[in-house]
């Protein structure tokens, strides 16, 4: 440590390489300063771990990849090594070790692109399939990018309270394709979140698995698109995928679900997928599997298109609704198999436009109703 309010750095590289086979620990003494960093790069350095970085204090960063270095006026240091530096101006991170974090509002990885006039590839750091991100600490991040490109290919574990896996914005691009674990969360009004941005500009892909307790999401953003092995499994009291874009029309799908996709939500008031915004377009294949008491798809915006199209038949319980809209110029259009073996529960409930062209076997039970518009 270096003795000040502010925390230690283990390793600072400009121009450089870094290729961390050993264990870094920064901060871990009984008292932590605040915005300790691992490994900190700049300009056009790279950076691999293969060891293990471990940093304690408020506000700190296992590893920070930032495309220019600045000064102490918060300037960019452009050219730093003369004009025929190749490859100034970048950064990437390869994470194939662990990462451990405890601190209040620390980071795993964070890769920043401040390159006027660039695009998000300037900065990019990715969690590779070996790679294992930990975070323990109240409003901690796995992963975080400013107009960069963040990739999940291993785990990344969230045990803290208001913690989220991977974060982003100002243009940049997430994509989970491996783990993201999200622990309950002891309060609904302040949920774990799996991806989340507030971004316009910033697309979520997820591939593979984002696995979450109660009172948690698993996406929080935009437009969000889901592969053919994307999973997202969340508890009681939970949320899928919730977007609440604003799209000048709905001609493109902004909530893209491939087929082979899995959405399971627990009980009580958990939701599917929840829209909200404005000329929304849900396109969805997605096997979709809700608790008692719970919805698949709930539609608050205006102008919302909702296509279901699942090759797999849902079957719900009880006092569920697969597709629920309060959006009276919206549009419904169901082509997946609906059966009940429970009883109070609604195939679509719509205050728009909605068709079935698929099949609602609610026999079952009683008080169940296949459509009402």
């Amino acid at each position: 440590t270096d003795g000040t309010k502010n925390g230690g750095v283990g390793v600072f590289i400009n121009y450089g390489l870094v290729d961390n086979k050993g264990t870094i620990n920064v901060e871990k003494d009984s008292v932590a300063n605040s915005n300790a960093v691992g490994v900190y790069a700049v300009n056009g350095s790279n950076v691999t771990n293969n060891g293990s970085i471990n940093v304690s204090g408020k506000d700190s960063i296992g590893i920070l990849g930032v495309a220019y270095r600045t000064d102490s006026k918060n300037r960019n240091v452009v050219d730093e090594f003369g004009k025929y530096a190749t490859g100034q101006g970048k950064v990437n991170i390869l994470n194939k070790g662990n990462i451990s974090l405890d601190g209040q509002g620390a980071t795993g990885i964070f890769a920043k692109n401040n390159k006027v006039g660039t695009t998000l590839t300037n900065a990019t750091a990715t969690n590779d399939t070996t790679g294992k991100i930990t975070t323990t600490g109240i409003k901690a991040v796995g992963m975080s990018g400013e107009k960069a490109n963040i990739i999940n290919r291993g785990t990344i574990e969230v045990k803290g309270q208001e913690g989220t896996g991977m974060f982003a914005k100002s243009s940049s691009r997430m994509e989970n394709s491996g783990t993201i674990n999200i622990t309950a969360s002891s309060s609904a009004s302040k949920p774990n979140i799996g991806m989340f941005t507030e971004d316009k500009d910033t697309v979520i892909h997820n591939n593979k698995n984002i696995i979450g307790g109660n009172n948690t999401y698993g996406i929080y953003g935009k437009t969000v698109n889901m592969g053919t092995n994307g999973k997202i499994k969340v508890g009681n009291n939970s949320v899928g995928i919730y977007s609440n874009g604003q799209y000048s029309s709905s001609a493109t799908p902004t909530v893209n679900l491939a087929s082979g996709s899995t959405i399971e939500v627990g009980k009580n008031q958990a939701v599917g997928v929840f829209t909200t915004g404005k000329n929304q377009n849900i396109s969805s294949q997605a096997d979709m599997k809700i608790g008692d008491n719970s919805y698949g798809y709930v539609v608050r915006g205006t102008g919302t298109r909702l296509t279901t199209n699942s090759t797999t038949p849902i079957t719900v319980g009880n006092d569920t609704v697969f597709a629920y809209s309060t959006d009276r110029s919206g549009t419904i259009v169901n082509r997946a198999t609906l059966t009940s073996i429970g009883s109070k529960n609604y195939g679509i409930y719509a205050a728009g436009t909605a068709t079935n062209l698929g099949d609602i076997n609610f026999g079952s039970g009683v008080g169940n109703v296949g459509m009402y518009s």
